[in-house]
């Protein structure tokens, strides 16, 4: 490895594998001290979290693609399943997307014929977003596949394993966004 100007590494003619990144990326940290050995953990709790997230999502992506329907699009519909109808600022908050998010999958969930918009009679301006027959069969199998995926996922964790991996995650889900 190289050094530039700011003593920055910088892979010449090197690749690194991805199993490799974070112990690189722990050495690049204490090298530069960047952070302080106890601060290791918390960044790759979170290096690690943001890898399997993002693999997640590719995953669940392909599963639903094949059906006919984006991730997005299912969590919304799951949302719907769940609750029944809801206004599209409740379905934002309990998918954790974004309002424009949420409103980019309505209209495609909506011009495939697996939601409908209707508006509050009272306030015209109020829209219930409410899952069609369509939408209900899709998500029979949607749940199905989905299931499948996520058993095929946690299935190197023992059952404990898997339990106190829940209850930790709940835990930091439930704190409020750090100052």
């Amino acid at each position: 490895m190289e050094e530039d100007r700011a003593g920055s590494n910088i892979m010449s003619n090197e690749k690194i594998r991805t199993r490799d990144y974070l112990a690189a990326l722990r050495a690049r940290h204490i090298d530069d001290g960047a952070a302080e050995p106890a601060d290791l953990a918390g960044f790759e709790f979170v290096t690690n979290i943001t890898r399997l997230a993002n693999r997640l999502v590719q995953d669940f992506e392909q599963v639903h693609r094949s059906a006919g329907i984006s991730w997005a699009g299912f969590r919304l519909l799951t949302a719907l399943w769940v609750v029944g109808d809801a206004e599209p600022t409740q379905l934002a908050k309990l998918t954790g997307a974004t309002k424009a998010a949420v409103s980019s999958a309505i209209n495609t969930l909506e011009r495939d014929g697996f939601v409908e918009r209707h508006h509050d009679v009272t306030d015209r301006r109020g829209v219930r977003i409410t899952m069609t027959e369509q939408g209900n069969g899709l998500m029979h199998d949607a749940m199905k596949r989905q299931n499948e995926r996520e058993r095929a996922w946690t299935s190197v964790l023992s059952e404990r394993e898997l339990n106190t991996l829940l209850r930790l995650l709940a835990k930091m889900v439930a704190q409020p966004t750090p100052p």
